[in-house]
């Protein structure tokens, strides 16, 4: 019998370069709307939840004092108005997790046909689907990561061929960022580039 042993790291690399190829055969325009809405999934469900809340309680609770500062009135004279959230992000895990796969789902069914591109399979389109699929494998295994990471913490250690693949896995959420960002600054430049196209459209 034969046994073979996979690191966490190694079978991130293989989920990605399935991601990459995948990217590479379609194309980036031919997924692009299923991996802005795993972005935006993952930003809103799993990684970014903590800091779009904090954002949004920093706005809400100093409220008043821009108010009173465009009234032109003493800013420090003003009472902050109470966090709309309190910790960390409300929705129960369960909820995130359908949540995630439901945005996912819709960037799916939203993804008709190819962003204006008359030739999705170019060799420009091939090259950043390759990254483009790479990071959405990347960001679709972080995300079922830290969601069994948090399931964990809620409901004790638990056995099994799952546990066992999900506790070999590194923890991406530090990379995702930064490629998260390189992705979108690729389509703002897209979007430049076919403003004209996409205008007359």
């Amino acid at each position: 019998m034969v046994t073979i042993e996979l690191s966490g790291l190694t079978l991130i690399i293989i989920l990605m370069a399935l991601g990459g190829w995948y990217g590479w055969w379609r194309g980036m325009r031919s997924f692009l709307t299923v991996t802005l809405a795993s972005v935006i999934g993952y930003l809103l469900f799993v990684g970014g939840a903590e800091q779009l809340l904090g954002f949004v309680n920093n706005l809400y609770v100093n409220l008043p004092k821009l108010f009173a500062i465009f009234t032109g009135t003493n800013p420090d004279t003003v009472t902050q108005f109470d966090p709309i959230f309190a910790g960390q992000n409300p929705l129960p895990l369960s909820v995130r997790v359908v949540m995630f796969i439901v945005v996912v789902v819709l960037g799916r069914v939203f993804n008709k046909q190819p962003w204006h591109s008359d030739n999705p399979k170019s060799v420009t389109e091939r090259q950043l689907g390759i990254f483009t699929g790479a990071m959405t494998a990347l960001l679709w295994t972080s995300a079922a990561t830290t969601f069994w990471q948090q399931f964990v913490a809620e409901n004790g250690a638990q056995s099994g061929l799952i546990a066992d693949v999900f506790n070999i896995l590194p923890d991406a959420g530090s990379v995702l960022p930064w490629l998260i960002l390189i992705f979108l600054a690729i389509v703002g430049l897209g979007l430049l580039r076919n403003l004209p196209r996409i205008l007359k459209a």
